[in-house]
Order: C-alpha cells, then sequence, then structure tokens
C-alpha cells in the first residue's frame, strides 16, 4: 500500500505539471512558443538543473542546521522561480531530488532525508493554514463539483483495487478502501492552482480538492486500519470494559476461597 501511495503521488505530480504546460498563458511575443512540450521539457530541465547546482553548493556539508537551511533555501528558490514561470513547483521539486540523489554523498542523501521527514508535519500544518486562508467558497459550484469528485474517486479506488487483485491470489478485492486518503500533495496542488489561476475557475477547482480531501480524511484511517485488521498485518486490540479490567486486576481465587 505504501509503494502504490507514492506511485499514486508521483502519477499525480507529473500528469499536474503536464496539465500546468497545457493550458499554460501563451506569450504574443513570441507568436505562440514555446509550445506546451516544449513548456514541460523547460520544467523537467529546471528541476535537473537546480538539482545539480544544490548538489554541488551542499558539497561535503553534514552539518544538520545548515542542510535545514539550505534544502528550505533551495525549495523556496525553485518554487518561486517555477511560479514565476507559471510551471508546477511539484513538479521542478520533483525533478530536483531525483537528481540530487544521484550527484550528492550517499550518507549526505540520508541526512537529507532525515531533515525532511523531520520537518515534513510542521510544514503541512503551515500549507493547511495557508490553503484554508485562502479558500474562498461562493454559490453551489464548489460544492457539486466536489461531490463529484468524491464520488468518481471512491468508485475509481475501489475499482481499481478490485482489478488489481483479479489473478493474485495474496491480495484482497477490497483493498482499495485502504486507499482514500488525500496526503499533503493533493493540498500543494490546490494551492498551486490558487496561485497560477487566481480567478472563479482556479478558486472553484481548489475548494473542490479541499473540499475531497476534509471529506476522504475523516474515514480514510478508520478504513485503513479495517483492512489490515482484516489481512493480519495489524492485531485488533479491543479496549476492556471498567468491568471487565476490575475483574482481571483481581488475583485469582484460591482453591479454599473456591470451595
Amino acid at each position: 500500500l505504501e509503494k502504490a501511495f507514492h506511485i499514486n503521488e508521483l502519477v499525480a505530480i507529473v500528469a499536474f505539471g503536464a496539465i500546468l504546460c497545457l493550458f499554460h498563458t501563451p506569450n504574443p511575443a513570441f507568436d505562440g512558443r514555446p509550445t506546451w512540450i516544449e513548456w514541460f521539457v523547460i520544467t523537467i530541465a529546471l528541476g535537473a538543473l537546480l538539482g545539480v547546482l544544490f548538489g554541488m553548493f551542499l558539497g561535503d556539508e553534514h552539518n544538520e542546521d545548515k542542510q535545514f537551511l539550505a534544502l528550505v533555501g533551495i525549495v523556496v528558490f525553485a518554487s518561486g522561480l517555477a511560479y514565476s514561470l507559471e510551471l508546477s513547483p511539484l513538479l521542478v521539486n520533483l525533478v530536483l531530488g531525483v537528481v540530487l540523489v544521484r550527484v550528492a554523498d550517499p550518507q549526505l542523501v540520508k541526512e537529507i532525508d532525515h531533515s525532511l521527514e523531520r520537518s515534513s508535519r510542521p510544514m503541512y500544518i503551515v500549507m493547511l493554514i495557508f490553503a484554508g486562508a485562502m479558500t474562498t467558497v461562493s454559490g453551489w459550484l464548489p460544492w457539486a463539483l466536489a461531490g463529484i469528485f468524491v464520488t468518481a474517486r471512491t468508485l475509481g479506488k475501489l475499482t481499481g483495487g478490485a482489478v488489481a487483485s483479479l489473478g493474485l491470489p495474496c491480495t484482497r478485492f477490497d483493498q482499495g478502501r485502504g486507499m482514500f486518503g488525500h496526503g499533503d500533495v493533493a493540498v500543494a496542488m490546490a494551492l498551486n492552482i490558487l496561485l497560477v489561476y487566481p480567478g472563479d475557475l482556479g478558486k472553484t477547482l481548489s475548494a473542490a480538492i479541499l473540499a475531497s480531501v476534509v471529506v476522504n480524511e475523516i474515514w480514510s484511517a478508520r478504513l485503513l486500519k479495517g483492512l489490515l485488521i482484516d489481512t493480519g498485518d495489524i492485531r485488533h486490540d479491543l479496549e476492556l470494559s471498567p468491568i471487565r479490567k476490575g475483574m482481571e486486576s483481581q488475583p485469582p481465587p484460591s482453591r479454599e476461597q473456591g470451595a
């Protein structure tokens, strides 16, 4: 399931970056150039170049605080550069990371990965605050679009899980119920849409995505836990009632007491 989540995020980030290139605002001064394919190539090349520069900039620096500051700086720089070109910061930073692990020292990559894990949850909370503050919902269209999106995504997850289990006896046909969680990538996409398309279209799409995130986060953890219990990967420990707790805390009766 964890690998499937990572593959889903990878495909989503690449597809989202291609969509922003496809609907990129044309510049009349360049007579329709670059095309969306050229913008996509520019996105990949930009991330690769920044990954090489970041690897060269870090060198053999193993100080944790300096690594974190450099990491924040390169991510902010890459995201700002992508935003100024109306490209996807997610795809740029994804390529940056892929190139970085190829050019940097393996020990340095492990340290950067540890720094990312340590800071990911606080940064996710900050991103949620920004997303909530920037989102405005007016009219019925965002709610209708959110309902359609949630329904289609639910059916897609369940159907995909069932299809993926065909011919594989080691998998369950209902494994799709463990993949309803959105994660931070969906929130980042909603923010990206708001920044690139600040009009009514961007507000409507971002509101629908965030509504789906809220709805799915309510039940996704419970569904995933239920799936893992059914597959035997985790144990279902029932909480004892107060009466049973009191009974189990008492010592067993002796033979004389029993008689």
